[in-house]
């Protein structure tokens, strides 16, 4: 059954969203987040030799001898941390307002890791709060159920510990997530803002990391193969011959004689509002 459709575009109503399940599932996900980052002990991963590749253009770093044994919660800015990579990651964009809140709130010039923490973890907190919209179609006791078990798996300490870090895979693992959910809602909703966000965040996820960029190939695919009338506001439109306002995907659903057969709007309760 097609679900309802607006009359002026002809895509799919937003239901809303029960108040309550969502304001816990959210408020669920900013404490566990905030917790295992923010407060002590600070949960973190520990510098592999891979933080240099995106702290050098900063001139930003740590002691040597404490890579592969301590996760450093403090980092210093000296000249000779220093030196230019030769390639871009979507990680250096998230370093950017990082810097900037340490600048603000850092009374020593040292920049703490929990202010990338929090630029990450916003990010996470902003693809469970997208996620949380498509679940308005179930019963409330499986919103709980549902939303609470993906903060389950990805609230583990194995997943947030990754937040305070300065891999550029945690950039691919957060766009990734916001563009799984943007996918879904693209898919779900056929709203063009959705199918934007969701080309930018494809692209800092092929650009996160040199050995991502082959992501773009599979990616590329999913837009192409999304056909005109399937599920996607780039492609689909309200079709005129149908009474209402209704879908194209309807159309297909009408056969000769039939519309002698269908007197009033009651009589098109799949096919319209």
């Amino acid at each position: 059954m097609i679900e309802p459709l607006t009359r002026t575009t002809g895509k799919p109503i937003m239901k809303k969203v029960h108040r309550l399940p969502s304001a816990i599932i959210i408020s669920s996900a900013v404490v566990v987040i905030s917790w295992q980052l923010m407060l002590r002990p600070v949960v973190g991963l520990a510098n592999n030799g891979d933080f240099g590749k995106v702290l050098g253009s900063f001139g930003l770093g740590a002691p040597r001898e404490h890579e592969f044994r301590f996760a450093d919660t403090k980092y210093d800015f000296d000249s000779r941390y220093f030196y230019k990579n030769g390639f871009f990651s979507s990680e250096f964009i998230l370093v950017v307002p990082a810097l900037a809140l340490s600048a603000m709130l850092s009374r020593s010039g040292r920049f703490d890791l929990r202010h990338m923490g929090l630029i990450h973890g916003a990010l996470f907190l902003l693809a469970i709060i997208l996620f949380v919209r498509l679940l308005a179609d179930l019963r409330r006791g499986a919103q709980y159920g549902l939303g609470l078990a993906v903060l389950f798996v990805f609230g583990d300490v194995a997943y947030v510990s990754y937040l305070n870090s300065f891999y550029m895979d945690v950039a691919a693992y957060l766009f990734m997530l916001l563009a799984t959910v943007l996918y879904l809602r693209a898919l779900r909703w056929r709203r063009r803002m959705d199918w934007v966000l969701l080309l930018i965040s494809c692209f800092l996820l092929v650009t996160s990391k040199p050995q991502h960029a082959v992501l773009g190939f599979p990616l590329a695919m999913l837009f192409l193969t999304l056909k005109p009338g399937e599920n996607s506001s780039l492609h689909s439109a309200p079709d005129p011959l149908c009474p209402v306002g209704c879908d194209v995907r309807a159309r297909g659903r009408f056969r000769p004689g039939m519309a002698g057969r269908l007197r009033s709007r009651q009589d098109l309760p799949n096919f319209c509002p």
